[in-house]
């Protein structure tokens, strides 16, 4: 594929300072600090929104002699377009870091006798729980969507995104309110600060995967993807089933752990 450059614009230069806006606004302000990440992705999919020349198949699957491979339709079994790649090694990252937070907050709490300290209550379970199923069941249409997009079913895919986005939204509002709920924040203690962050980082993490999906969605309308282009579409659902399982060890130790031991 002959992918052309860009011409001149200023999409990344604004997309570079509403990225540094929104990392300065962490100092600050958390709603600054969110708005200005929502604005860094809009500005990121007006950058990398398809041309007509990247939605023409014919273009996608020209083959241009000692060419990198970088087209989004991959004509040899088994192989992947490097974005594919890159969002494997992605989310080793963030296995790391999520690894990182459920080993700290053990370590935190191997040093008490009490847990959490104090009078401290644990985070209530029904709403967590109830998120917990609705997320669950989030996994299944994006598996459906990513098999009827093989079968060049464009309407399965629309219908599967458009439930997986219901279903983890529900998921992301309801955490939402449990935090608002808890009565302790992340500057209370130890045990306040890894709460808030590990639900915060997974709220986070789903949150952007749910926007992702959601731009996906806008493509899928425009006929963007069919049985040849499906990259994108398997990409998604590996970030997603990953958030999905990596929430099973968060909920366990955040809601579970402290009634058992």
């Amino acid at each position: 594929m002959r992918v052309p450059l860009p011409g001149n614009t200023i999409v990344p230069f604004l997309t570079a300072l509403a990225g540094m806006a929104a990392f300065i606004s962490t100092l600050f302000s958390l709603t600054a600090a969110i708005v200005g990440s929502i604005l860094t992705l809009i500005m990121v999919g007006i950058w990398h929104w398809p041309s007509a020349h990247d939605q023409d198949m014919a273009s996608a699957k020209a083959e241009v002699a000692d060419a990198l491979p970088v087209s989004t339709v991959m004509r040899k079994q088994g192989k992947q377009p490097p974005f594919y790649y890159g969002t494997v090694l992605l989310v080793v990252i963030e296995a790391v870091e999520f690894g990182a937070l459920l080993a700290s907050y053990y370590y935190l709490r191997s040093g008490v006798d009490h847990w959490p300290p104090g009078d401290m209550q644990p985070p209530g379970l029904l709403l967590p729980t109830i998120a917990t199923l609705f997320l669950l069941a989030s996994a299944v249409p994006a598996y459906l969507a990513d098999k009827a997009i093989q079968k060049d079913d464009q309407r399965g895919l629309i219908i599967g995104y458009a439930a997986n986005i219901v279903l983890g939204a529900v998921f992301v509002i309801l955490l939402i309110i449990q935090l608002t709920q808890l009565s302790f924040n992340w500057a209370v203690n130890a045990y306040g600060s890894i709460v808030w962050t590990l639900l915060g980082s997974h709220i986070a993490f789903i949150g952007i995967d749910l926007l992702w999906s959601a731009y996906l969605l806008v493509l899928s309308f425009r006929n963007y993807f069919n049985a040849e282009r499906t990259s994108a579409i398997q990409v998604d659902g590996l970030t997603w089933y990953f958030g999905v399982i990596l929430w099973l060890p968060i909920y366990f130790t955040i809601y579970l752990s402290p009634h058992l031991f």
